[in-house]
């Protein structure tokens, strides 16, 4: 068993489901109250000149912690140059006009982490000039408490542009069944769909996509064409001989299947996950090079910067897509080492933490120092990192401890490390004890191993009372204590003989 295989760190996903997920187990309240942090962007700000149709996207994500019920979208086009640019707002049963140019519809409800990337907030076809066409805004609320409405609302600057291509990427949450909207088993596989549209008014010759998953999800497939790499979650494929022309949509003739690792936590929405694509080149400029070819010139490839000014809008080149991971039980264990020393003394006392899977665990612990003794700050660079009971990170000793590793905790390892307490009296108490949690949503499987007794006995035997007393002149006076118990009687009669006085060692003499 490797002693220290908790990773630091565990790559930028990791972090981010930590953050999400939040470190340390917040106390339980009697009545909590669901929230859900939406996040709005609107993908696109360009209209192209005899562009069939464009659409501005929705991109809506939920940060959780709860599922986002209710939701309802608001676009406000009133400050669209309609002598610009002809549009269009979405209708249907879900919709409510409020005059020609502000429109509400209905989404239903989004699942923490979820994403929702193919909503079209406004339509609008090929411009009648060019330059500035005005601005739109897109609001969204929901039934359930958001806590950041700060970023819930986006004005997009439109801007109508001469011809060219213009693509715009959508893709969708990963489930084992997309229909039911089940989550993925670990060790399982899915199906990612995605689709690159072409909303421009010219051909695009050759498309370059990109995908990376989220952590703990991988390829469970190779495509030729691709490259992947060593992590095998993230993949670059070209197409070099795809047109793609004014409205039509790509897709893969299959969709992509990804896997979700054995040992990853669940239930969890893994969130992370992008896709991006664009064009390797314009398709009426490549006729033109290759008649120009004919001559002495030579034609290469549009390197990234050529790339750029063809696309007309780069915007919305991107789509975001989470995994949805089913639940994994964990079994954290935690086990003590007994401790001795003596009053005004600092002992060190050893655990060892397991985990016996099958899932990925964050572990936390809660410490509850003995009665007698206070737990100590453990020093700057020490695993684990520890706070008081109330949260305050500048200590120097307290009774509680809320201690995290900020590290990932893979099954079938095992992590040691100590605590320091420093005795302050007697007798120290037998309520001593160190509970292990996890920051990620698995289930405990056997929470009877999650808590062991710290133990700390007294080298001196003492039994306490009074005020405490530390250092070597307590070990010194106690001897003393002892050796007149043991004298008794004698030390009475010596007394009648000579009268002695006990002083403390820093003091230490006797006078006649």
């Amino acid at each position: 068993m490797n002693n220290r295989v908790l990773r630091a760190g565990a790559g930028g996903g990791m972090a981010t489901a930590l953050v999400a997920l939040g470190l340390l187990a917040a106390p339980a309240s009697a009545t909590p109250t669901a929230s859900a942090d939406l996040n709005l962007f609107v993908a696109g700000n360009t209209v192209v000149k005899n562009a069939a149709i464009k659409q501005f996207r929705v991109r809506l994500s939920n940060a959780g912690p709860d599922a986002a019920q209710g939701i309802r979208v608001t676009i406000d086009a009133s400050k669209i140059k309609q002598d610009v640019l002809a549009f269009g707002l979405p209708a249907g049963p879900d919709c409510v006009a409020d005059g020609p140019t502000r429109v509400t519809c209905g989404l239903g409800e989004l699942a923490d982490g979820g994403n929702l990337t193919d909503f079209p907030a406004l339509f609008a076809t090929t411009p009648k000039k060019q330059g500035d066409a005005g601005s739109f805004k897109v609001t969204v609320t929901s039934a359930t408490t958001d806590p950041d409405t700060s970023n819930n609302s986006q004005t997009v600057q439109v801007q109508a542009a001469p011809a060219g291509y213009d693509l715009a990427a959508v893709a969708y949450d990963v489930h084992a069944d997309p229909v039911a909207r089940t989550p993925i088993a670990p060790g399982g596989t899915g199906e990612l769909d995605w689709a690159l549209y072409n909303q421009g008014s010219r051909a695009v010759r050759g498309i370059r996509f990109e995908i990376a998953l989220p952590y703990w999800v991988t390829f469970a497939e190779k495509r030729t064409g691709c490259t992947y790499d060593d992590e095998n979650n993230t993949a670059v494929c070209t197409r070099p001989n795809r047109t793609v022309r004014p409205g039509e949509v790509l897709q893969l003739a299959k969709p992509i299947k990804v896997k979700v690792a054995a040992n990853a936590p669940g239930p969890m929405t893994l969130t992370g996950g992008r896709v991006v694509g664009y064009g390797l080149g314009d398709l009426a400029e490549e006729a033109e090079n290759r008649t120009a070819a004919e001559d002495d010139t030579t034609v290469r490839k549009a390197d990234a910067k050529v790339r750029k000014r063809l696309e007309s809008d780069p915007s919305d080149n991107v789509a975001s897509f989470s995994v949805f991971a089913a639940a994994s039980s964990i079994d954290l264990a935690i086990t003590s080492t007994p401790a001795e020393g003596a009053v005004g003394e600092t002992v060190e006392v050893g655990f060892t933490m397991d985990n016996n899977g099958p899932a990925t665990g964050s572990p936390f612990v809660t410490v509850k120092a003995p009665s007698g003794t206070l737990a100590l700050r453990p020093a700057t660079g020490e695993y684990p990192t520890c706070r008081t009971a109330s949260g305050s990170i500048e200590f120097v000793e307290a009774p509680e401890l809320r201690c995290s590793f900020e590290s990932e905790f893979r099954p079938g390892t095992q992590f040691k490390f100590s605590l320091r307490f420093r005795v302050v009296s007697a007798p120290v108490g037998s309520n001593g004890s160190i509970a292990v949690g996890n920051g990620l949503p698995s289930p405990e499987s056997k929470p009877e191993n999650n808590t062991a007794a710290i133990s700390i006995t007294l080298s001196d035997g003492g039994e306490g009372g009074g005020l405490p007393v530390t250092g070597v002149q307590a070990g010194l006076i106690g001897g003393v204590g002892v050796a007149v118990v043991a004298a008794g009687g004698v030390m009475f009669l010596m007394a009648r003989r000579r009268r002695v006085v006990l002083v403390t060692p820093a003091d230490e003499r006797s006078t006649d």
